[in-house]
């Protein structure tokens, strides 16, 4: 059992960050404020640890920004855009219109599920129950979920959400299927 084992030459480097994990909203404040205080903790030593400047100094005031690693910027109450998920990626923006009956809604929602049908997606996500946009897997214990369900469940607690293996999110890796 190797404990301290780097897998980078196996499988290459991280692809995702402490930064891109999804964090779960908890109904007290109290729990809120201790599970920032930790995610800013541990943003701050990871970027510390990889940091790679000339003087001490200039590292520790550049560790003092958040770093990120996502696409999308969130603020703490609202998103600017909305990321794509496995969810919302295939959904088509309604127009606002009254006259949309709901009937036209079902419809156009059992043609997109036809088209799904003929299309032939046989691999889908065993918690979130859709098809694959951006399949990861874990390193730890080879469990494939999509990019969201994986970042809201390490987001909540560091394990598989299959498996309950120990899963940081530096185990993730994309898949191509």
């Amino acid at each position: 059992l190797d404990v301290d084992g780097d897998d980078t030459l196996e499988y290459g480097k991280a692809q995702y960050t402490e930064a891109d994990v999804i964090p779960c909203s908890g109904n007290e404040p109290r729990d809120a404020e201790e599970r920032q205080a930790l995610r800013g903790a541990v943003l701050k030593y990871a970027h510390t640890q990889s940091c790679m400047c000339s003087n001490y100094s200039q590292c520790y005031i550049m560790s003092a920004e958040t770093p990120t690693t996502s696409s999308v910027e969130f603020d703490n109450n609202t998103s600017t855009t909305s990321p794509r998920t496995c969810k919302n990626s295939e959904l088509e923006i309604l127009p606002d219109d009254p006259s949309l009956s709901t009937l036209e809604a079902l419809k156009t929602r059992i043609r997109d599920l036809e088209k799904q049908l003929t299309r032939g997606d046989r691999f889908k996500c065993l918690i979130c129950m859709d098809s694959y946009t951006v399949p990861l897997t874990s390193i730890q214990c080879w469990h494939v979920h999509c990019e969201e369900c994986w970042l809201r469940t390490l987001g909540a607690k560091k394990l598989c959400p299959q498996c309950n293996t120990i899963t940081s999110p530096g185990d993730l890796r994309r898949v191509y299927l």
